[in-house]
């Protein structure tokens, strides 16, 4: 129940593959620490014990489909994307003085946003692959190209997946509306807001733009929250 950042450090350091992801985290420039960290101790206690805990699920869930092969589609981008996607939404949580409740929420979310993608990769694999074609083809949005081939979308499938397994639902919503947060019921800054935003901003500065990435700003919900 109140476990000691020696302990979970530990724990990780017996893990190379938590180990490396720990560390790529921490030692990322948007952090801005001016020095290289290298042990799992200084690692834990500059990014929280909630951001572990998120980290581990992450990396767990990840694991499952880390062999799933698809042209124009690469598990490890997905996992770069939420681990960045991640740190700038508790970033603008934090600069909106939320809770750290809801800033770690917002971390988790962003982590897993695309976890649908992931789902659908790898047990529908044919027909994810028509979908990125019809991306690629008609210039379809990902989006629609699911919606056409699937009947349902990545956004969807994800948060329903995190719904079976008891997530908060303040993460599931998250997850379920982080395209198009104008649909959820939810009409006030919070997790689902910085997920949304903070996933835009990714594409935005990485440059990393899939084909057929929504990256617009859905501005009727920003507008809507003021």
């Amino acid at each position: 129940d109140n476990p000691s950042v020696e302990q979970i450090a530990t724990i990780v350091a017996k893990d190379p593959g938590m180990t490396v992801k720990m560390l790529q985290i921490v030692n990322a420039a948007s952090l801005g620490l001016g020095r290289r960290i290298t042990s799992p101790q200084e690692a834990v206690q500059q990014i929280g014990l909630s951001a572990v805990r998120s980290l581990a699920l992450s990396a767990h869930i990840f694991s499952c489909f880390e062999h799933t092969e698809l042209r124009g589609f690469a598990i490890s981008q997905v996992w770069d994307h939420g681990m960045r996607t991640a740190q700038l939404a508790r970033k603008i949580m934090e600069l909106e003085r939320a809770e750290l409740s809801l800033a770690e929420d917002a971390y988790t979310a962003a982590m897993l946003h695309d976890v649908g993608k992931l789902m659908l990769a790898n047990n529908l694999t044919e027909p994810f692959q028509r979908a990125l074609t019809l991306t690629k083809e008609q210039g379809l949005p990902f989006l629609d190209a699911e919606q056409k081939v699937f009947g349902a979308n990545h956004a969807g499938v994800g948060a329903y997946l995190l719904g079976l397994w008891g997530m908060p639902a303040i993460i599931v919503e998250a997850v379920a509306f982080h395209h198009q947060p104008s649909r959820a019921e939810t009409k006030s800054f919070g997790p689902l807001t910085a997920v949304h935003v903070a996933n835009v901003l990714e594409h935005e500065l990485s440059g990393f733009k899939p084909p057929g990435s929504q990256t617009a700003f859905d501005m009727e919900h920003l507008k809507a929250i003021g």
